[in-house]
C-alpha cells in the first residue's frame, strides 16, 4: 500500500479490471516485485481449465509486460 499511496504503483484493483477485461482468468494472488529499476505487479492467475499463470504489469501505469 505504500508503493501506491507515495505514487509509485497504480491500485492493485486496476490490475484486476484488467484481467477481468482479458478474461485472463482468476487472480489468487498479487506481489509487488522490482525486476531492474522497474517496480512491477507479479500476478498469479488461474484460467477456467485449472493452470496457472504469472503475468506481469508495470506498477507505475497498470500496464501489461510485453514479452517479445
Amino acid at each position: 500500500m505504500g508503493a501506491v499511496q507515495a505514487g509509485q504503483a497504480v491500485p492493485l484493483t486496476t490490475i484486476v479490471n484488467d484481467l477481468k477485461g482479458r478474461a485472463a482468468g482468476e487472480m489468487i494472488d498479487a506481489q509487488l516485485v522490482t525486476a531492474g529499476n522497474f517496480l512491477l505487479y507479479a500476478v498469479k492467475v488461474l484460467s477456467a481449465d485449472g493452470r496457472v499463470a504469472t503475468k506481469y504489469y508495470y506498477a507505475r501505469t497498470g500496464r501489461p509486460v510485453e514479452v517479445k
